[in-house]
């Protein structure tokens, strides 16, 4: 899921700047919330098997601080701009399955998490440091970050919505590749997952070529189907099947790859610990955003290059059959 370190106007959470691509951050420019590191992550990626979702159990107090207790989003606006964040004019307040907070309209709007709604006065004095900075450009906004991330409420209510299946069959983003595009990915899909991850992701993960990435350089969507955790698609950006893209477009890949991992195999998105975790196993970097430049063709211009197979690919495919 999230970038100079993107083309739009949002001033993600939780980043290193400058930083010019970003890739799999959900909604464009999120923070993401980050859960304490979960052992024994080795042990549960030795079987294929997609473990089910967990039955959604009650949790204490959660009823009282989602109803009563909750502030309308003027009601939180007017307690920040108490605590001094001026600049801010519109707060809204969504239902977001990773998403901690995020800066749009030129750092004036601040889009949060509905489940700080309900949060005690230390918290919002610390999204307060965040909005008054305008983002992370400073420590003590990185600081403020770090708190608001580890506040325990704001996770429970994420796990809550996570557990909520997502509509089987709903629509993705339109492919721009080609059918020999497609043949590609889908082989180097194939030698990754052998390779990289010892055959334990499923097979028939549908993977697109996307035009419409401007800061990204690809994504992973999670959804549930039947109770179960599934991989709606993996997406890269058009411009990785250009000559001099190579090593990028491989590391991206892999990125995604480990993405689905995490979200088949842990039930977690975003970049968190047991991300990471994947991210060192399958040797790709293991951070959201990459330094690295990249080509790119002209606004509207097609790219039909397919780029050649590794030669390791192909003798572990030829191998195959």
């Amino acid at each position: 899921m999230a970038a100079g370190r993107h083309r739009d106007r949002r001033t993600p959470g939780r980043v290193r700047r400058p930083l010019p691509w970003r890739r799999n951050c959900p909604n464009n420019g999120t923070a993401t919330s980050e859960g304490p590191r979960r052992s024994g992550v080795a042990a549960r990626t030795r079987s294929a098997s997609f473990p089910p979702v967990e039955p959604l159990h009650p949790i204490p107090g959660m009823s009282d601080i989602m109803t009563d207790a909750s502030r309308s989003s003027d009601e939180v606006l007017e307690l920040l701009r108490a605590s001094g964040a001026r600049r801010l004019r519109a707060v809204r307040l969504r239902s977001n399955r990773s998403t901690v907070w995020s800066l749009t309209r030129g750092g004036s709007q601040l889009n949060l998490h509905r489940a700080f709604a309900a949060a005690p006065e230390e918290v919002l004095e610390d999204l307060a440091v965040i909005a008054r900075a305008g983002g992370l450009a400073v420590p003590e906004a990185r600081e403020a970050s770090r708190r608001v991330s580890e506040w325990a409420p704001l996770h429970r209510e994420l796990e809550r919505i996570r557990a909520e299946p997502r509509r089987a069959g709903r629509p993705v983003g339109p492919c721009c590749a080609t059918s020999d595009q497609l043949g590609y990915l889908r082989r180097m899909y194939r030698y990754l997952n052998r390779s990289r991850f010892a055959g334990r992701l499923p097979g028939g993960v549908p993977i697109r070529l996307s035009g419409r990435m401007k800061s990204r350089l690809g994504h992973m969507k999670p959804c549930v189907v039947d109770g179960r955790r599934r991989v709606l698609e993996i997406a890269i950006n058009a411009d990785l099947m250009l000559s001099g893209n190579d090593d990028i477009r491989h590391d991206t890949l892999v990125h995604e790859m480990a993405h689905a991992a995490d979200w088949l195999f842990d039930g977690e998105v975003g970049h968190g610990p047991t991300w990471q975790w994947w991210a060192t196993y399958a040797g790709c970097e293991s951070r959201a955003c990459t330094t690295s430049r990249i080509r790119q063709t002209p606004q509207g211009s097609a790219v039909s290059r397919v780029p050649p197979l590794p030669l390791a690919a192909r003798v572990l495919l030829d191998a195959d059959g």
